[in-house]
């Protein structure tokens, strides 16, 4: 009976096994049917920009952008928000062509491009690859133009300057992934950018093409390139490299500069432990704007890099005054408005204050200034800004530095209070019991915390609470974001 019941239990074997597969087999169709039915999340595009330098002796710079992944059915172009409020800065883009790119490298067909409000949009295919090349011309904007902030990207002697958030193009409403910056210099003329990219030095050779791939389109944005007959020096500071750059001629040596740009780097670094960069660089430039309301000297940060505009009648002891606090004033905001994120205007009254009385003090730890020549040039200020100010008592401190566009007397009000509230948080700090450095410790442990949150006014509160055992949102509602004049405060140095 043994031998007439097993070839049984062998087909039942054989039939389970068999629905087994068959199952496993339809599931398997069923997942993959699954996977391409189901629509998936958009993949980011990559983004590649080729600079061609070989017109920038003529202030004008052409950038070859492709845009490669998983693409919308429409693609908008644009520059990223300007800082200063006006839509080109007066820089003018053109476009030179826009195709459709094939795999195997070939340029396919050319594409239709209509003009949108703040750049341009081209029709695709789900999926395309695209060229898309445009010249900015930075010649445009002559010295007439009495807005300094009109000649940051402009023409140097031999090529040109350029800040990122105004020559590159980026798409609109997709995510994006690894960029790829790519700089063809065929003359191989001096070329400073903000990046540890390449072996560019003062007496080195100087590479054809030069790659680098920015973290994300913020530190894209936040570059600053420059080319031309360009003197190029470096230093160590800290765990830093310091690297000035100039075309124009001036009336102390290069040296100055740079062992004036180590000194500060070096007392910045100092307080607050580390640097935000491992490359601070400097580009010195004669100011072109002339008349009644011009400015001396100018300064502008982007990311790690300072721009500095000065009168070309700069002697040294100018260097080491008023230029000296501009240079530590915007080196100081790699860390408070760049590693210490500033979005929110309603914070700018911080930002811009606490760098303000920063500065001085760095300047006083470097040997640059006296202690009594800091406490002076900021009590000039407060005086004539602040509690001169016939804004004052009419509107907050807060609301005053939000309003960068506003007329002068606002704007000086609005900084010059974010000095005085600041110098006075520390004071109040103090008096309630926290030892030592409060503001100091408040401004390292927002550093320190890492995080790329923007800063904002219930961090502002938080850290100082964490740092003193004191919370001063009540004191800030009084003082900074309400109309309450402080009375008279000395800042400490």
């Amino acid at each position: 009976m043994a031998r007439l019941t097993q070839p049984a239990r062998n087909r039942s074997v054989g039939n389970t096994f068999g629905r087994f597969l068959l199952l496993g087999f339809l599931i398997a169709i069923f997942a993959a049917a699954s996977w391409y039915a189901v629509p998936r999340p958009p993949q980011p595009v990559t983004l590649t920009y080729e600079l061609d330098l070989a017109h920038a002796a003529r202030g004008e710079l052409t950038i070859c952008m492709v845009v490669d992944g998983d693409l919308p059915e429409s693609l908008e172009l644009a520059f990223p928000p300007g800082v200063f409020g006006d839509r080109r800065n007066g820089v003018t883009p053109s476009i030179t062509s826009a195709h459709a790119l094939l795999r195997n490298g070939r340029i396919g067909d050319s594409l239709p491009v209509s003009v949108t409000v703040d750049g341009w949009r081209l029709p695709l295919l789900p999926g395309e690859r695209i060229g898309f090349t445009y010249r900015i011309d930075l010649a445009s904007v002559g010295q007439l133009e009495q807005d300094i902030r009109k000649h940051i990207s402009a023409p140097v002697v031999g090529g040109l300057r350029a800040v990122g958030f105004e020559v590159f193009l980026q798409p609109r409403g997709v995510q994006v992934g690894d960029i790829s910056v790519n700089f063809r210099n065929g003359g191989g003329m001096p070329l400073v950018v903000p990046w540890n990219a390449g072996p560019i030095t003062d007496d080195g050779p100087v590479p054809a093409n030069l790659l680098y791939h920015p973290r994300d389109q913020r530190d894209l944005n936040n570059s600053l390139i420059a080319c031309g007959d360009l003197r190029i020096a470096t230093a160590e500071a800290g765990d830093s490299l310091i690297r000035f750059a100039t075309a124009d001629r001036w009336l102390f040596a290069d040296r100055d500069v740079l062992q004036l740009l180590q000194r500060i780097a070096r007392a910045e670094i100092a307080f607050f432990g580390t640097a935000p960069e491992p490359l601070i660089t400097c580009l010195l430039a004669a100011n072109p704007v002339g008349g009644a309301e011009r400015f001396d000297t100018y300064g502008v940060h982007t990311g790690s890099s300072i721009l500095l505009l000065l009168d070309a009648q700069t002697t040294y002891a100018d260097l080491n005054e008023s230029a000296a606090s501009v240079l530590a004033h915007e080196m100081f905001h790699g860390w408070l408005g760049e590693a210490i994120r500033q979005v929110d205007p309603a914070t700018l009254w911080f930002t811009e204050g606490a760098t303000t009385l920063y500065a001085a003090r760095m300047l006083v730890a470097a040997n640059v200034w006296s202690p009594p020549y800091g406490r002076q040039m900021l009590e000039a200020r407060l005086a004539r800004d602040y509690y001169g100010s016939t804004r004052l008592g009419q509107i907050s401190v807060a609301a005053a530095a939000a309003q960068v566009m506003a007329d002068p007397e606002t704007v000086r009000f609005g900084y010059a209070g974010g000095v005085a509230v600041c110098a006075a948080l520390e004071h109040s700090l103090i008096a309630q019991g926290s030892c030592g450095d409060p503001l100091g410790e408040l401004l390292r442990y927002l550093y320190n915390q890492g995080s790329d949150a923007p800063l904002t006014r219930a961090g502002i509160v938080a850290a100082a609470l964490a740092v003193t055992g004191i919370e001063c949102g009540t004191w800030l509602d009084h003082y900074v974001y309400g109309t309450e004049p402080l009375p008279s405060i000395e800042p400490m140095i």
